[in-house]
């Protein structure tokens, strides 16, 4: 996760230097390879661009445990310290294209040990989807997102903070 935000504020710095045009309005990045950490860092998920998948792991003292792999490239995601549960998050972030603001948007998709739980979609988020920020191309749909010791945590555009306890149960 921390790469990724680095990396999403390494190219806010560059649009800030770089004049009017902005990434929204550019074409997508080609995948590339990246991992986060779960809160402890003891979790790693790594996206594989060229194999096309997600590979999660534990630290186990100095040697990396392979625990499952998800098929398919994902741009966003976060891995929960159980390192079974994974969240996908829409592949804009927190940018829908205007087309994609509906109600049936699928913006949060969980995963326990890479089989599919659940999704969340932009209605469950928001039942008023006039609440939303509009950008210059986009809306942008939330503030901010992780996990916590209560599950996946949400700060909306209207202030609310939503958990999703997603955990899987044992």
């Amino acid at each position: 996760m921390v790469f990724v935000l680095a990396r999403v504020f390494v190219s806010a710095a560059v649009l800030c230097v770089g004049g009017s045009a902005s990434r929204a309005d550019s074409p997508r990045e080609s995948p590339w390879d990246h991992e986060v950490r779960s809160p402890s860092g003891h979790c790693i998920a790594r996206a594989e661009a060229g194999a096309s998948r997600i590979v999660a792991s534990r630290l186990v003292g100095r040697r990396m445990e392979t625990l499952w792999t998800l098929p398919g490239y994902r741009s966003f995601y976060a891995l929960a310290d159980d390192c079974r549960t994974l969240v996908v998050i829409f592949d804009g972030a927190n940018l829908l294209d205007l087309d994609d603001c509906k109600a049936s948007t699928v913006v949060f998709t969980f995963y326990e040990n890479a089989r599919e739980v659940r999704q969340i979609t932009l209605g469950e988020l928001y039942p008023d989807l006039t609440v939303l920020e509009r950008t210059v191309s986009h809306f942008n749909w939330y503030r901010s997102t992780g996990w916590t010791s209560r599950g996946w945590t949400v700060e909306s555009v209207d202030g609310r903070t939503l958990t999703f306890d997603d955990h899987p149960r044992r």
